[in-house]
Order: structure tokens, then sequence, then C-alpha cells
């Protein structure tokens, strides 16, 4: 069994996914927030190998997230003008957080009913995502050249070879 956890934001670094082989399935823990700093629960996927049909590895800027963090740190930098200075400071850091999240890398896991999931990974934790796409990858592989007439020979050999 392989795990590997993984931060979605650097608004919840404490806020971890994690992705799980066992032997049949690949469960997926996604957790979910809003505008990247506000924890709203988990999201539960245990999908069977042989459901899997590819994985993507994918970076890319989510707009949404650079365009409302350079607004909230613009605001903020008015409040500091306006003597609200505390507020401003918050608003500034919550406007980085939001134009650091605007960097992911994305494992797009796509299954034979045409759904897909999507994991994001922060930008440092690339390796993590690495890690998953190969591990999900080899899982697909072993499924592959794994088949029943493998098994049932196998089985077989191992009676023939205790008979004797």
């Amino acid at each position: 069994m392989s795990v590997i956890r993984y931060a979605t934001s650097y608004g919840t670094l404490y806020l971890k996914g994690k992705i799980e082989k066992q032997e049949n399935t690949i469960e997926f823990l996604i957790p979910n927030t809003i505008l990247g700093c506000i924890p709203f629960g988990m999201n539960h996927k245990s999908v069977a190998i042989s459901q899997i049909t590819s994985v993507v590895k994918d970076f890319r800027y989510a707009l949404e997230y650079l365009f409302l963090g350079l607004f909230v740190a613009v605001l903020g930098i008015f409040m500091i003008l306006m003597n609200f200075t505390v507020v401003g400071v918050v608003f500034i850091i919550l406007g980085f957080i939001g134009i650091l999240d605007a960097r992911k890398s994305t494992l797009i896991v796509s299954l034979n009913s045409n759904d897909h999931i999507v994991i994001s990974f922060v930008r440092f934790d690339r390796k993590k995502a690495d890690q998953a796409y190969e591990m999900i990858n080899s899982a697909i592989s072993e499924r592959v050249s794994d088949t029943n007439v493998k098994r049932q020979t196998d089985r077989v050999i191992e009676a023939i070879q205790n008979d004797e």
C-alpha cells in the first residue's frame, strides 16, 4: 500500500489530501476549500484500478485565483492608505496567498465512465504529483499485464508442481 499526502492550497497547508493504492483500488481523499483558504469538507472517492483508463499530469494557472488575489491585495494596499493597517495587512496576505495558489500542478485521472478526478497540488508538492502519476500508471500497467490467463496459468503450474 502506497500513500501520498499532499497540500492543495497555500492558505490551508495543514489540510492534506491523500492518494492511497490498495490491492485493487486507489482511494482519493481530496480537500475542498472556498477561495483556497476556508476548509469546506473532504471528497472521498474509491476507484477500482480496472476503471481507470489514463492519468494526465498538467501545470496550469487558475486565472480566477490570480485575479481575485490581485484584487484583494490591491484592496489591502488601499486599506493601509486609509489607516486600516491591520485589516490591510490581512488583505495583502490573503491576496498573495491567492496569487501563489494560481500556479497549480494538476493530476487528472480519467475513468471508464468518462468521468474525471481532478487533483490540484501546490507548486512545491510537484514531486508528489509526479509520484502519484507514476503510482497510478504502474497500477494500470500491472492490471493490463496481469490478466486472468496469467493467473490461471500460474495456478495450473503450481498445481502440477505440487502433484509431483
